[in-house]
């Protein structure tokens, strides 16, 4: 189950001949069916895979996967719990809301009057139990993180959503940290005039496409090319750049390097440590991977 799914529970509570035109929409109707399911089947193993990528970046011992796996064990049974008392007030709550929608269709006024009251109650239990829920969450999110070596803390705060993940600095998963654009402004920079103002425009494109084509920015989930970028961009850097003195681009190379990148790249927010934590203990298959790294405890 995805991250945003088991949350998404716990807060929820939580001139035609019309014959051949029906078969031709019908036909349309189940390829668009079709295609949305396959959507979210991709969607679904994407999730999958970052998962399991989260799981592997982190190194985990035998003994920290089993504490995670009880922490998420019993975040599952109190789920489950909270889930079946919120099943019997939500038919309550649900004829509440009918009575309401009836006096409010008359004209009626509904506050400070039974109704209020009754809707106030059952809606007070369901957000009790939501409480109830978001608070063991946390308090799980907080054994979690202390049971992680400093380099693992580090892995979850640095974690990109990669399908296809880089290694760097030790590291699964994380976005390429290196300065292509700041190699392209120094190549530019230093040329001779005669080979620049004779090759420029070709220059640019090569360096255009080594991004767009380039298969570590192709993953979208990860820093990824973005697909308004034009030559004009990488040009505005370079003629930039070579306006300026040496001393001065030295200075400012990795200020304009950023600008251009910012152009070229776009680079998803990264999710927060306590975000990368409630994955681990709610994702079925960061579950399901946890089982098989604790199952290597020796007896």
């Amino acid at each position: 189950m995805k991250l945003a799914r088991s949350i998404g529970l716990i807060l929820m509570f939580l001139g035609c001949d019309s014959p051949r035109l029906f078969c031709q929409e019908n036909s349309f109707l189940k390829l668009s069916e079709t295609i949305q399911v396959k959507d979210s089947q991709i969607k679904g193993i994407e999730s999958e895979i970052v998962s399991m990528n989260l799981v592997n970046s982190l190194s985990l011992r035998p003994q920290q996967a089993e504490f995670i796996l009880e922490q998420a064990r019993n975040l599952k049974a109190l789920y489950g719990q909270c889930y079946n008392k919120s099943l019997e007030i939500k038919p309550n709550l649900l004829a509440v809301y009918a009575k309401i929608k009836e006096q409010l269709e008359l004209g009626k006024p509904v506050w400070a009057t039974e109704l209020h009251r009754q809707w106030d109650a059952y809606s007070s239990l369901i957000e009790d139990l939501s409480v109830q829920m978001q608070v063991a969450i946390e308090e799980a999110v907080q054994k979690v993180e202390g049971q992680l070596e400093d380099f693992q803390l580090r892995a979850l705060d640095g974690f990109s959503d990669c399908i296809m993940p880089s290694y760097n600095q030790g590291f699964i998963g994380q976005s390429p940290k290196g300065s292509y654009c700041l190699n392209i402004l120094e190549k530019i920079k230093y040329m001779p005039e005669a080979i620049y103002a004779s090759q420029k425009q070709l220059l640019v494109q090569e360096e255009l496409d080594k991004i767009k084509y380039s298969g570590g920015y192709r993953d979208n989930n990860c820093e990824h090319f973005n697909r308004r970028a034009r030559k004009k961009d990488i040009l505005s850097a370079a003629e930039e750049a070579r306006k300026m003195d040496n001393v001065n681009f030295e200075l400012k190379k990795e200020e304009l390097a950023r600008k251009l990148k910012d152009k070229l790249i776009i680079t998803p927010a990264l999710r927060t440590r306590k975000q990368r934590v409630i994955e681990l203990l709610l994702s079925e298959q960061a579950i399901s991977i946890l089982e098989k790294k604790a199952s290597k405890i020796k007896p």
